[in-house]
């Protein structure tokens, strides 16, 4: 949300941008992750959602200049990874997070601050839904491992990324053998190095001396299920990370809170 301050008639602000404000889950305020990526920021944990809304109006009702104020709500994402987005309990917490925010935000929000800010409503990803029962586990492939590269002591190193964007580190030779294996047991597509760099995968940019250093040999991503190891997230229903328009789709809305009230 960014509070500006071109039509506020009771203060007069400068240009200059004041702190930018993190409103965030308490359990991961404080988290390395959370330090590094909002350094710079004023980060406020919150316990629950009717917390969350509250935070929110009070910080924007006290800000002395133009600013922006970031809300972090992973509650619909942790729903529909357990239960889907097609799911009543999804529902039930899309409804929860836009009733806090319409009673705080909408309510009782200063209509002179509401006329100065704007509302912006988007999500990092979308879901797709897969099923529990069917989701592979990657360890019942035959000679998967023969495939793999191996650690010191000799272990083969497990795929990495994420069950709907699998990246393998394959032995010198063996990347062909490999994608047959994994097209023939699996609904997959797969993209070797000059592959997923040209379609640009992992980003438009110069790859940098670190990702080279650890970019797989071997990307794989399934049509429709999760795939990955037997370790609990097998389980999920709603999955990201891959191809599929349900998973790259975001929702992306914009208005002026005043327009609301």
């Amino acid at each position: 949300m960014a509070r500006s301050s071109s039509r506020h008639p009771s203060r007069r602000y400068t240009n200059a941008l004041a702190t930018p404000h993190v409103v965030m889950p308490e359990r991961i305020a404080t988290s390395e992750h959370s330090n590094l990526a909002m350094a710079g920021a004023d980060v406020t944990g919150y316990g629950d959602l009717a917390h969350m809304g509250r935070v929110v109006r009070k910080t924007l009702e006290a800000a002395e200049g133009p600013t922006y104020t970031y809300a972090y709500v992973p509650h619909i994402d942790a729903v529909s990874h357990q239960h889907g987005t097609e799911s009543p309990q999804y529902d039930e917490m899309v409804a929860t997070v836009l009733g806090h925010v319409e009673r705080e935000l909408i309510g009782r929000l200063d209509a002179n601050v509401a006329e100065n800010t704007l509302l912006v409503a988007t999500a990092d990803h979308g879901h797709l839904n897969t099923d529990p029962e069917t989701n592979v586990d990657l360890n019942t492939i035959a000679g998967l491992h023969d495939h793999l590269q191996r650690r010191p002591h000799g272990e083969p190193i497990p795929a990495v990324g994420c069950g709907r964007n699998l990246q393998f580190h394959v032995r010198e030779g063996h990347v062909e053998p490999l994608r047959d294996l994994l097209s023939a047991e699996l609904d997959v597509l797969t993209f070797d190095r000059e592959e997923y760099t040209s379609r640009g995968l992992f980003g438009d940019r110069t790859p940098s001396a670190h990702f080279e250093a650890h970019a797989p040999d071997l990307v794989a991503v399934h049509r429709d299920k999760f795939v990955w190891y037997d370790d609990g997230e097998l389980n999920q229903v709603g999955s990201h990370g891959s191809l599929s328009l349900d998973e790259m789709l975001c929702p992306f809305a914009v208005c002026r809170l005043s327009d609301l009230q």
